[in-house]
């Protein structure tokens, strides 16, 4: 449409695991967003209570709030064009960017398209985990290039470490960005006016300023440093069992991310694990739904440095897994 002014692009960066779907449910759920196209990878981690749903179509998930989330599952410049046709819909676009990917290549797009204008890339962090990152080779280029990207950065879980710790994160985010804004966190809970720019933060940089390259690489991520693998179980798992799995996991195993039945238990569970720290927690029973005849018991997702090998885990007996690269 003419007459338009360009649209506010926003980029929310950040390794696996950190914290950005927190940090888009928080948004999507706050009334005074703005009208959002959100641009996501994965709908089923947005947690977003039924009654805001107004229209769910498989590659979209329409709002009542005006919002739309859209599936990058059919190609991320296919979903961009279709966002720009019908930008008098949104006030602002929002991309969740893969936790292997580059914020500041997708950033490109905004910065080409003058139907768009750059907004801010947030990039978030995780404090538990972040020097760990730093020091692994493996994950080490792609932690600093997600970080040097960043016009604002969140320094999430910050309830996880102590004081002195925190200190030498920030130190250590600052060598490495001392442009961006840091604001420390806790799940994710920062005010909109942060993310959508409509407040300073002291030490940030306007994300215009920053070179442009070329956008056909926007979505390219550094999957190549990466090995996924999944896991299936026909039966439920005890939570002895799940327990001995995820300790098995070699350190080379930095995300974890699965949904289980547990052996005695009612409901189905989410199994998350981060680098070295793991949880098991209750979905809500919108998630886990009256018949679980259409689920399999357990199904998860390993994202880890290097080849994962099955034998090195610790499976649990009687239980078969269907385990794929």
């Amino acid at each position: 449409m003419t007459g338009l002014a360009p649209t506010p692009f926003t980029v929310i960066g950040g390794f696996l695991g950190v914290g950005k779907t927190t940090l888009l449910n928080r948004l999507l759920a706050d009334p005074a967003a703005p009208r959002c196209a959100v641009l996501v990878n994965d709908f089923g981690a947005i947690d977003i209570d039924a009654s805001l749903i107004r229209e769910h179509d498989g590659e979209t998930l329409a709002l009542a709030n005006g919002c739309v989330c859209c599936s990058l599952a059919s190609g991320f410049i296919k979903v961009m064009l279709k966002v720009t046709a019908e930008r008098h819909r949104f006030d602002h676009v929002v991309v969740e960017a893969s936790g292997v990917s580059e914020p500041a290549r997708i950033m490109d797009i905004a910065r080409l398209d003058p139907e768009l204008v750059p907004n801010a890339i947030v990039t978030v962090v995780d404090a538990a985990e972040f020097a760990t990152r730093l020091a692994d080779p493996a994950t080490a280029e792609l932690v600093a290039v997600q970080l040097k990207a960043a016009n604002l950065v969140l320094l999430n879980k910050i309830d996880r470490v102590d004081a002195v710790r925190l200190a030498s994160i920030v130190e250590l985010i600052q060598a490495h960005n001392e442009d961006a804004g840091v604001v420390r966190t806790t799940n994710a809970d920062v005010p909109l006016s942060l993310v959508f720019g409509t407040s300073e933060v002291p030490g940030s940089n306007p994300v215009g300023k920053r070179t442009a390259n070329r956008f056909e690489h926007a979505v390219h991520a550094a999957a190549d440093h990466f090995h996924s693998t999944s896991m299936s179980s026909s039966v439920p798992l005890t939570r002895t069992a799940l327990g001995r799995l995820d300790a098995s996991l070699a350190v080379s195993v930095i995300r974890a991310k699965g949904i289980v039945e547990l052996e005695g238990e009612p409901g189905r569970w989410s199994w998350q694990r981060v680098g070295g720290s793991s949880r098991i927690e209750a979905l809500p029973s919108e998630h886990a739904g009256s018949s679980l005849a259409a689920h399999k018991p357990f199904t998860a997702v390993l994202i880890a440095t290097a080849p994962i090998d099955p034998d090195s885990l610790v499976l649990p007996e009687g239980v078969t897994f269907a385990v794929s690269p």
